[in-house]
């Protein structure tokens, strides 16, 4: 500053933080200086949020305890990186509204039959200002196709009947 005297500090936002950011608490703080004297103005900004909510399904019925990795970088700069799993509904609600708006990857891991299920891929979730995101994620089983062909000695091969069954993988 040139000299000692009263001084208003004011915290401006630009049009793109404000997309991004809460309006500061404090805008303006009035400070005096004397000669010689230093002082310090802080002002405190927090990033706006959003809320989270999964819904799993599965044709198995299995939605229970199912692992999710959510993971990426807020608009402003900040990494985020949590994971969790799923309640007896297949569902998982994050409602603190503490993740900042950003798109984000959300990735299912650890099934435990991988090989029964059509390969999921990583789903973009994207977070907005006070508002609460939902995904569905759905596990389709594999469908798998059989043939049987029934070769005899004596060449009798119609109206056999065959069990076919399904041993757990």
């Amino acid at each position: 500053l040139p000299k000692a005297g009263a001084y208003r500090e004011t915290e401006i936002l630009s049009e793109e933080q404000k997309l991004y950011w809460q309006e500061p608490e404090i805008l303006s703080q009035d400070i005096v200086v004397g000669d010689n004297e230093h002082k310090t103005v802080s002002f405190s900004n927090h990033e706006k949020y959003g809320n989270f909510k999964v819904k799993k399904t599965a044709d198995d019925g299995f939605v229970e305890g199912v692992n999710f990795e959510f993971f990426g970088m807020s608009y402003t700069g900040y990494q985020v990186f949590f994971t969790f799993s799923t309640d007896a509904n297949g569902e998982y609600f994050l409602d603190t509204n503490k993740i900042p708006l950003g798109e984000y990857t959300l990735r299912e891991y650890g099934t435990k039959s991988p090989n029964l299920y059509v390969e999921q891929h990583d789903i973009t979730v994207k977070i907005e200002d006070g508002k609460t995101t939902q995904v569905n994620v759905h596990n389709e089983n594999v469908k798998r196709k059989m043939q049987i062909i029934k070769t005899s000695d004596d060449g009798i091969v119609e109206g056999i009947e065959f069990r076919v069954s399904c041993a757990a993988l």
